[in-house]
């Protein structure tokens, strides 16, 4: 579980799961949107770096060594944006997200988290 006093102490970085807001438009995303860290509930991601997409629809739902994957669709969508161009934001943040529920089409379960929300603004010196 995350804490908003541990991100302000700098104890706390972007994790998988975790919400972005672009502060300028970019590509088909406007200001304000928010757009969501592709990997493991709060895990950092590998390389210090990570996929965030935009108009999204978010999924999470279990993973091999009992960890929770998230994973987005929608767009636009970075490759591989660098964490240290992330910047706290000290706001929670809820997102719309769902996980497979029983066999069988359109059977998904859809519920919503509060997850840390940080800001990117693409191609800025940081």
């Amino acid at each position: 579980m995350w804490d908003l006093l541990d991100i302000e102490a700098g104890l706390r970085g972007p994790k998988g799961g975790d919400a972005v807001r672009l502060t300028t438009a970019w590509y088909k995303a406007d200001a304000g949107d928010i757009g969501v860290l592709d990997g493991f509930v709060g895990q950092p991601p590998p390389g210090g770096a990570a996929s965030i997409t935009f108009n999204l629809t978010t999924f999470r739902g279990a993973a091999t060594g009992g960890h929770v994957l998230v994973r987005a669709s929608g767009g636009p969508a970075s490759i591989s944006t660098p964490l240290r161009e992330l910047t706290k934001t000290g706001q929670p943040q809820q997102l719309p997200v769902w996980r497979r529920g029983r066999p069988g089409r359109g059977r998904r379960q859809e519920y919503t988290v509060t997850v840390p929300l940080w800001d990117w603004t693409p191609g800025s010196p940081q």
